[in-house]
């Protein structure tokens, strides 16, 4: 699944609100918080239906569980991001300085 590491700040630094749930937070970042995602709505729909009670249920990415946090819209771009590059999930960075403003790192699994 394509998707993003990001610091809480990159939300506000973009202007994005969730449709469903909340975004990730500074607690979600702290090194050690619980492992958090944020599902873009179209796969929200496609793998859940669209329930709102995926919020709080644990799904695994690349081998960790993290717990759907919230729901960003469809045409969320994160900033250098083609649209047509698939970015499907938002995780915390959870730095271990917070001395960063924002941070993001955009991955895309290799196949096989």
């Amino acid at each position: 699944m394509n998707g993003a590491v990001a610091s809480h700040d990159l939300f506000t630094a973009i202007g994005v609100a969730p449709l469903r749930g909340r975004l990730i937070t500074a607690e979600d970042d702290k090194p050690g918080a619980e492992r958090t995602v944020v599902l873009r709505a179209s796969l929200w729909k496609r793998l859940f239906g669209g329930r709102d009670s995926v919020i709080g249920e644990k799904i695994k990415l690349s081998g960790e569980f993290h717990t759907v946090v919230g729901v960003l819209p469809d045409d969320f771009r994160v900033p250098l991001q083609a649209p047509s590059s698939g970015l499907r999930s938002v995780i915390p960075f959870r730095a271990k300085s917070s001395s960063m403003v924002f941070a993001l790192m955009v991955y895309t699994p290799m196949p096989g």
